[in-house]
């Protein structure tokens, strides 16, 4: 139930350096802010840490812990703006028919703590394999 901060800082140097380096090579006039990746992802990462702030803000670390929040904004930075939607679409799905077999079966009760980042991290690979079989589904996301 713990997330060592190291492992966040590490990713994230990691993305912002690929992502940036990916931008470099494939500049081009024209190209909309939100089509470079470190402009999505930040604006994901955003999202997705807002997202979190306010479930462990407003429950006092009840519904959720603050290592949530870092891996949540690092997932947004890493699938980007709005693949992020995706991604924490089908980690709350997951992790809700997880909850709702293992109360059946009789695993864990509703006062049971379920950690999420396993849920994130599979809501993440997953979104990355929809995004390579349904490459236009960011049509369906644009407001």
């Amino acid at each position: 139930m713990e997330v060592p901060i190291l492992i966040f800082w590490v990713i994230l140097g990691i993305a912002i350096l690929y992502f940036g380096y990916s931008d470099l090579i494939s500049l081009q006039a024209g190209k909309g802010v939100m089509s470079f990746k470190i402009m999505s992802g930040l604006f994901g990462g955003f999202v997705a840490w807002l997202l979190f702030f306010s479930l462990v803000f407003f429950s006092k670390e009840k519904w959720m812990g603050w290592g949530d929040v870092y891996i949540g904004s690092l997932v947004g930075f890493v699938l980007g703006w709005p693949n992020i939607l995706v991604g924490l679409l089908l980690s709350f799905t997951i992790g809700a028919i997880y909850a709702i077999v293992a109360v059946v079966v009789g695993e864990k009760n509703m006062k049971s703590q379920v950690p999420f980042i396993p849920f994130l991290a599979v809501g993440t690979i997953a979104t990355v394999f929809v995004y390579k079989i349904f490459p236009d589904i960011n049509y369906y996301f644009y407001f």
